[in-house]
């Protein structure tokens, strides 16, 4: 198997003729475009740790987006 993953592929699949490139980046009709709100930095979640078992959907949604469960990036030039 590692001698046949060493080689170029003998063909490509074609991509869909609807895909549509933009830089280097491909992308489904309709899906360039970003909402605003999911543009924004998410915000971060109210619980630094979690259990998977006592998670509920709600708990991951602030605001109605989704929340992530790192620390906020700081602004440029904040030191701790």
């Amino acid at each position: 198997m590692t001698a046949s993953l060493a080689n170029l592929p003998d063909e490509w699949y074609q991509p869909p003729g609807d895909l549509q490139v933009i830089g280097e980046d491909y992308f489904l009709p309709g899906t360039q475009v970003l909402p605003p709100i999911l543009a924004a930095p998410w915000p971060v979640c109210r619980f630094g740790s979690c259990s998977p078992y006592s998670l509920k959907y709600a708990d991951l949604l602030v605001d109605g987006v989704p929340c992530t469960l790192g620390r906020a990036p700081q602004p440029p030039g904040w030191h701790r």
